[in-house]
């Protein structure tokens, strides 16, 4: 199920939506984070836990050359914040490029929010991250596939075929006509 990115909000103008499925964050000579938040206060409906779902995003996180910044993506409980309600997250602090995948299961029954972080503590620019196909991935059935019509048939084909050629050949007497011919 992919996550559009124009329903997350940010105030900061070094994140551009690109498309619904991708976003570039760049940092700022103005502020040391750049933030990207799904807050589920707002918009309840975008990450819906389930038993077995995932949450996926590709990223490419390029460090400017002596730049110290980092990158991050937290998973939080909505009752308590971005800040105290941290359940799972990803770090990197230097040049990066990945598939995260997020377990939600343990997590069914809370209202789930994600936040992106860009920290430049240094104040130097250059570093970016772009972050891609933001989804949630329900486990594939593995059931095993009902036999075909046809292959039913041509089963029931092949044992009628069979019975009648194994059929043993009659060698009884029929009478005394069937011995004695006239």
């Amino acid at each position: 199920i992919p996550l559009d990115f124009n329903d997350f909000f940010t105030a900061d103008p070094e994140v551009t939506v690109v498309s619904p499925g991708e976003v570039v964050m760049t940092d700022s000579d103005f502020v040391s984070m750049v933030t990207l938040t799904n807050d589920p206060w707002y918009d309840p409906n975008i990450i819906i836990q389930a038993v077995d779902r995932t949450l996926t995003f590709d990223f490419e996180f390029l460090q400017g050359n002596g730049n110290v910044d980092e990158f991050a993506a937290y998973l939080f409980d909505a009752d308590y914040g971005p800040v105290a309600g941290v359940l799972d997250n990803v770090f990197y602090d230097a040049s990066a490029s990945g598939t995260v995948s997020l377990d939600l299961s343990p997590w069914t029954g809370l209202m789930l929010g994600l936040q992106f972080e860009l920290y430049d503590p240094g104040f130097l620019t250059g570093s970016s991250v772009t972050i891609t196909d933001l989804a949630l991935n329900d486990p594939v059935s593995a059931s095993v596939p009902a036999p075909g019509g046809l292959a039913i048939l041509f089963a029931g084909l092949a044992l009628l075929v069979g019975r009648n050629r194994w059929r043993p050949t009659d060698t009884g007497c029929r009478g005394a006509a069937s011995l004695v011919r006239l």
